[in-house]
């Protein structure tokens, strides 16, 4: 887990700061989102082409 360090700053410096940290993290946590989805929709293909006898 990444701290983020509080330094004397301006309210706009602090501004500008976390929306450069959440603009990195953001699009990592949606590549991840996207893999997990892709994930269980590969399953539920899986399941949906086995026939019911197969549970």
């Amino acid at each position: 887990m990444q701290q983020v360090r509080l330094r004397p700053h301006s309210r706009r410096a602090w501004m500008l700061s976390l929306c450069e940290h959440v603009l990195r993290f953001y699009p990592r946590e949606i590549g991840k989102i996207t893999e997990r989805i892709a994930h269980f929709e590969r399953v539920q293909q899986a399941w949906l082409a086995r026939a019911e006898s197969q549970d």
